[in-house]
């Protein structure tokens, strides 16, 4: 028997992939900007929000949503967003649930190391979460 349920949230999650990939190169342009990576900045409010949208997205791409959410991260971090506990609470949503389901990605070293900065830039501001998570990364990399 057919279960409209089923078929409609089938439906919102293939739109909602759509729609991620549709906007994914102006998400891009926000995450890198269009200068040197190392002058550019992003509002905290601006990055939590992109960390946010990139939390929602990561099963649909999850190598470039990692790689995505570390430029946010480290554009984020040069206006304080590291400090924000708001922030430690997205970087933890995302390390946790790449390294559940998405173990197999990060064999590649490219996003490993991305995972890596995000938590690095965390700990580096105090978090015991991101500490924690870091020791995580590293078993599972290895």
């Amino acid at each position: 028997m057919h279960d409209p349920g089923t078929q409609e949230t089938k439906s919102t999650e293939d739109q909602r992939r759509d729609i991620y990939f549709e906007i994914k190169p102006i998400i891009i342009s926000l995450a890198e900007g269009s200068e040197d990576p190392s002058r550019h900045h992003i509002l905290p409010a601006t990055a939590h929000y992109l960390l946010q949208t990139l939390n929602g997205v990561l099963r649909y791409d999850p190598g470039s949503v990692i790689k995505l959410a570390s430029r946010v991260c480290t554009a984020g971090s040069a206006l304080s967003y590291q400090f924000d506990s708001m922030a430690i609470s997205e970087v933890v949503k995302l390390v946790e649930n790449s390294l559940a389901d998405f173990k197999e990605v990060l064999k590649d070293p490219s996003v490993a190391t991305s995972l890596g900065e995000i938590l690095d830039i965390f700990a580096r501001a105090g978090w015991p979460d991101a500490l924690r998570l870091t020791f995580k990364l590293d078993q599972a990399v290895r």
